[in-house]
């Protein structure tokens, strides 16, 4: 039985950042965190708190392993890493 499953604390502000870019994102708990869409795109994540950050360090669970094995889901730890996945760039200022 799952219990309350935290999400990594870098899950809000990305989803944030990825929505004010026009990504469609859904929170989903498995597979991956969020399901996005993108220009006809559907792609799944997995976010992972980083060292900057983190407020916990948190490897890959094993059932996220096992799933690698079968079709990899990208795993991202900052905003600049998930819309580059989309192919977005932040604009410098």
């Amino acid at each position: 039985m799952r219990y309350a499953a935290r999400k990594d604390v870098v899950h809000a502000p990305i989803v944030e950042g990825l929505r004010m870019h026009g990504v469609v994102v859904f929170s989903m708990p498995e597979p991956g965190d969020v399901l996005c869409y993108y220009h006809g795109t559907w792609t799944r994540l997995e976010f992972k708190s980083d060292k900057v950050t983190r407020g916990y360090k948190r490897e890959k669970t094993a059932a996220q392993e096992k799933r690698a094995t079968l079709a990899e889901i990208p795993i991202v730890h900052t905003l600049s890493e998930a819309l580059d996945i989309f192919g977005i760039r932040l604009e410098s200022k």
